[in-house]
Parts: C-alpha cells; structure tokens; sequence
C-alpha cells in the first residue's frame, strides 16, 4: 500500500521535505473548479490529481525547477 503522506513529508517512498518545493508557497500554484484535477500549475501549463511538484519528481526524477516563492501582491498573470 502506498504511504498516503504524513507529517514528515514522505509520499510514496519519497522524501518530499528536501526534494520538492511545498507548492501551496509557488506563485504559480493554483486549485482548480475540476474534481478529478483538482490541483493545476500554472508555470508548466497542467492540471493533475496531485500537487505538481510530485509529477514532476516522479515524471522527471528531478525537483521542480519552476518554483517561485508566493510574495504579497504578485499574481502569475501579470509576469
């Protein structure tokens, strides 16, 4: 069975806390109207069942490299 996620930050044998930027600070991170896609990035154009950083770690093998810290009144959109 896989590891659902829990506190120290392991998702399916991974260890996400030192490998993978915490989407929900991106500026490109969004959640979207569609229940079976719920979570979308903005930066890299999809929308998927889990938070975008583990689709490309699991897809790629690597971190994300679009990460981009939220900061007060920045907006992808006008980048």
């Amino acid at each position: 069975m896989k590891n659902q996620g829990n506190s120290s930050g392991k998702r399916e044998g991974i260890d996400t806390s030192r490998t993978n930027p915490n989407c929900y600070q991106c500026l490109f991170f969004y959640i979207t109207w569609d229940r079976a896609f719920p979570y979308g990035c903005k930066a890299l154009g999809f929308k998927g069942r889990r938070i975008p950083s583990l689709d490309v770690l699991t897809a790629s093998g690597s971190r994300c490299l679009y990460f981009r810290e939220k900061t007060t009144g920045e907006h992808p959109d006008e980048n």
